[in-house]
């Protein structure tokens, strides 16, 4: 590593140093988490495939997800925010970004959620891919879906649901790991691989729905898949739920 002819050394060698000092911040925060390795390929493996430990409590995982500065949206704006939710929930909810907390999204989640699936507060869990909130009319930081990802492996090694709804395509494709279009993710239901017993429906994000009432409707049809399996996986929860 050396400087680019006519750069100015000192320059270089501080830019060298940040760089350092960032990547160790960022090996130091995988370690907090317990994960071994990082990811390398270009297509991101499936949520459950790197070694994810339960964590010891969903209130530690929490600090620790406020308490990340692995990527410049955390370095430079409001500290990320963990999931919430009941601790042994039978649906685990994963949007792309805390947006999925506020204002009307949060409205049409809740009533998703709680009208749509009758799902009671403690029956269900809301995190999201990336932790952090990008700054309005911005785009994610670049690989913020990558730092975040132990996180959330994290949250389901240790909340251990039945269902895996995830809202969009971006979360859909990650959590399962196929490069599909949202259209093909939505067709059937998939398996999460290292959480056995769990299973994964994808359907359209709130922005999605916001921006395009009508959507509502095949939303309301995907849903419609969940309901009758849901009611199954209440009967086969009691060791869940204890």
């Amino acid at each position: 590593m050396t400087p680019a002819p006519g750069a100015d050394p000192a320059d270089f060698w501080a830019e060298a140093e940040s760089l350092t000092r960032a990547l160790i911040n960022q090996l130091d925060y995988f370690e907090a988490l317990g994960v071994a390795g990082l990811p390398w390929k270009e297509w991101p493996e499936p949520v459950s495939s790197a070694p994810a430990p339960a964590a010891g409590t969903l209130a530690g995982l929490a600090d620790l997800t406020r308490a990340c500065r692995a990527c410049p949206g955390a370095q430079a704006g409001p500290p990320p925010v963990p999931g919430r939710g009941g601790d042994r929930p039978l649906v685990v909810v994963v949007g792309p970004t805390p947006a999925m907390y506020e204002a009307a999204a949060g409205t049409l989640l809740t009533a998703m959620i709680e009208k749509g699936l009758k799902l009671g507060p403690e029956e269900y869990y809301l995190t999201s891919l990336i932790k952090c909130q990008p700054a309005e009319g911005q785009a994610p930081a670049s690989g913020a879906d990558q730092r975040c990802r132990p996180i959330l492996q994290r949250e389901l090694a240790r909340l251990r649901p039945k269902l895996v709804l995830a809202l969009g395509r971006k979360p859909g494709q990650q959590l399962c790991g196929l490069p599909e279009p949202l259209g093909a993710l939505r067709t059937r239901s998939h398996t999460l691989p290292g959480l056995p017993g769990v299973w994964l429906r994808v359907t359209y994000g709130l922005e999605d729905m916001l921006a395009s009432p009508e959507i509502k409707t095949a939303v309301w049809q995907d849903l419609k898949k969940i309901i009758p399996g849901l009611a199954k996986l209440r009967e086969t929860s009691g060791d869940h739920a204890q």
